[in-house]
């Protein structure tokens, strides 16, 4: 658990529930996730019950196939794990365990916990770091120096607001955007020989018996997805799914291409529920990072291939956005 937390990944932990019992009830729906990723691994099991006393008291079940091996390190997560994304402590009084189960528990909150301010700051100051990418593509229209900016208020629902020689900035948090088709194209740019390329590319569609086929591009799983694992890949998918706006980096991305392995349809804005059902702290691109990941890891192993060859068509990518081709391609 203290791994998870230096690691930047407590952050998504704080998705998966409320309260400690929630998100226990949610540790099964975890395994079953992370088995696509830690193929040969074997994950526990919890079962969570009613029990009698006050709010907060619940009886916790857990089955493995290591069997009674790791009871004691179940208490020591359950009780790191509560007193890092609840604050509070713990007390787990053993009881006969439940038929088919290897250990059941009382579970019962205690004490508040001492924050720790260092430690509870890291993963905020993390996640803050991945944001710049859009606070300096969104907001001002010079770079700006990160020690110049100081913190002044965080809600972690809707967005971190920072100061700039005086001036506020807005970071979105689980907040993606989208802007309408003639601005991208309206406000984009690219080199001279791309626009070449991509003009005489134009011109050639008319009359074309497979302008499709002409159009075709995909780009490889490696540039738009990653593992849930790796944290600072995430912060740069935070960017780049963060938005619906693509630049000539993100078109060079892809390939002239036959075929793609995967067609990616999906919404660039994150559903209005979001934050209801996923929790405020879990990040709508970087869930789709991840996801993506695992198809193309299910894909590969499959074909014998690393999933980061897998191919992807994603729009961002394989539409040029700077450029009047865009419209063609999208209708």
């Amino acid at each position: 658990a203290e791994s998870v937390h230096r690691g930047g990944h407590l952050r998504m932990m704080r998705s998966m529930g409320d309260d400690l019992r929630e998100l226990v009830q949610n540790l099964n729906n975890m395994h079953h996730q992370l088995e696509r990723s830690l193929r040969t691994a074997a994950f526990p099991s919890f079962k969570v019950s009613d029990a009698d006393g006050p709010d907060g008291h619940f009886k916790l079940s857990y089955y493995s196939l290591r069997g009674a091996l790791l009871i004691p390190f179940v208490e020591g997560v359950l009780s790191t794990v509560a007193r890092r994304l609840f604050h509070f402590e713990i007390s787990m009084a053993r009881l006969p365990p439940e038929e088919g189960m290897c250990a059941t528990w009382l579970v019962a909150p205690t004490i508040a916990a001492k924050a720790d301010a260092q430690s509870e700051s890291s993963p905020g100051w993390l996640r803050c770091m991945g944001q710049w990418h859009t606070a300096l593509m969104c907001g001002p229209p010079a770079p700006v120096c990160l020690s110049t900016c100081v913190r002044k208020a965080q809600d972690p629902c809707v967005e971190d607001i920072w100061e700039h020689n005086g001036e506020a900035m807005v970071l979105r948090r689980s907040r993606t955007s989208t802007t309408a088709l003639d601005d991208m194209v309206k406000n984009g740019s690219m080199p001279a020989s791309l626009q070449s390329e991509l003009d005489y590319l134009a011109s050639t569609l008319d009359g074309h018996a497979d302008p499709g086929g002409v159009l075709m591009r995909s780009v490889v799983a490696t540039s738009v997805a990653c593992p849930w694992t790796d944290v600072t890949r995430l912060d740069e998918m935070l960017y780049f799914w963060g938005t619906n706006i693509g630049s000539i980096d993100h078109f060079q991305l892809s390939r002239q291409q036959d075929h793609a392995d995967f067609f990616v349809s999906h919404s660039w804005a994150e559903p209005p529920d979001w934050c209801t059902v996923m929790g405020c702290h879990a990040q709508y691109a970087e869930v789709k990072a991840a996801e993506l990941q695992i198809v193309a890891a299910d894909l590969a192993e499959e074909r014998g291939l690393k999933w980061e060859e897998v191919t992807f068509w994603i729009d961002k990518c394989c539409i040029p956005q700077q450029h009047n081709l865009m419209v063609t391609c999208v209708h």
